[in-house]
């Protein structure tokens, strides 16, 4: 019915949620306006699966923006921890609740996509059966179950990472140990990302499959290169230990270029896209000299400048989710 030409394509669709959502052609999927003899039954069934898809994608922005905002404030507190006098007072405890909270956000987010996707692709029959047929496919099933035990993997992190900095932990429990939840959740990634593969090729997100390995395999590099320099396993600068890191963002700097020289419509975001990464890439690069020199007396500099890369990079995605949000209105008004 709409299943074909659901979502318009462009040369910068990578298949982020804020693309997705932006590029849903509601025009397709307003099927309450066919002329098809419904009855009264089916209209009601019918606009009630409109509401669903409203309410889903609503959600989606507001917990994303929340998302966003959490990180802001992670590095607002880091750097009121290094600005106090004894900045012992501020306990890690209290930093991990912004990251904690913006990764619940993440996931319920990513879990209302999951389901947004879900309503999108059912055709007109599924769609009066919607309320005795189940949805539970093993499709859905795995991206459910793979999506929630990443969330619960990280807040795990998140926990051990606390009690770590603040020795509560014993000390025979090195940063290798700390990191399970992290290798786990990247061996989860891997698999999901593998299981994702066909559509991708299928849908042409060649860059995005590039970019996502990326990720994925230096991501894993750098764990256990950290993991082993903190344990003092390896005797290597941080500047190499980050090599990994670099060459990720690297790499997706070169696609916001290219996004760029295409000319493309949106292109103070892609600017502002351009920048965020750009300071990400300085604030690492400085983080690694500050580590590698002890010259721990700029220190508060460091996370002044993840501050500044997050709020550009915060302001980018939630003016993409008020542009989606603006598209959704135009798109139908009465």
């Amino acid at each position: 019915m709409y299943k074909e030409g659901l979502f318009e394509t462009t040369d910068d669709n990578t298949n982020n949620r804020e693309a997705s959502l932006r590029l849903i052609n509601y025009e397709k999927v307003n099927i309450l306006d066919k002329e098809n003899d419904l009855t009264t039954h089916n209209k009601k069934i019918f606009t009630k699966y409109i509401h669903k898809i409203q309410i889903c994608e609503e959600n989606i922005k507001l917990l994303q923006m929340l998302g966003y905002i959490s990180i802001v404030l992670f590095f607002l507190m880091i750097i009121i921890k290094f600005s106090l006098t004894n900045h012992k007072e501020l306990k890690f405890y209290y930093l991990v609740i912004p990251a904690i909270f913006s990764t619940f956000c993440f996931s319920f987010s990513l879990n209302y996509f999951l389901r947004l996707k879900q309503l999108l692709e059912k055709e007109e029959e599924d769609i009066i059966a919607m309320e005795t047929k189940s949805d539970c496919s093993f499709g859905n099933i795995l991206s459910y179950l793979c999506l929630n035990f990443i969330n619960v993997a990280i807040i795990i992190f998140f926990f051990l990472i606390a009690l770590k900095l603040e020795n509560k932990l014993p000390t025979n429990v090195n940063y290798n140990i700390i990191n399970i939840p992290l290798y786990i959740s990247i061996g989860i990634i891997f698999f999901y990302f593998i299981f994702l593969l066909p559509a991708f090729i299928l849908n042409r997100y060649y860059w995005g499959i590039f970019i996502i390995a990326s990720y994925l395999i230096n991501s894993s590099i750098f764990l256990i290169l950290i993991s082993m320099k903190l344990d003092h396993q390896i005797n290597l600068e941080y500047l190499k230990i980050f090599i990994p890191f670099f060459i990720a963002i690297g790499i997706q700097l070169l696609h916001s270029i290219y996004l760029l020289f295409l000319g493309e419509h949106r292109f103070l975001l892609k600017i502002l896209e351009l920048l965020s990464l750009s300071f990400i890439l300085g604030s690492i690069v400085y983080l690694a000299v500050i580590l590698d020199t002890n010259d721990f007396s700029q220190s508060y500099k460091v996370p002044t400048l993840f501050l500044f890369s997050a709020t550009l990079f915060s302001i980018e995605k939630i003016t993409n989710i008020y542009i989606s949000n603006d598209d959704f209105i135009e798109r139908n008004e009465y």
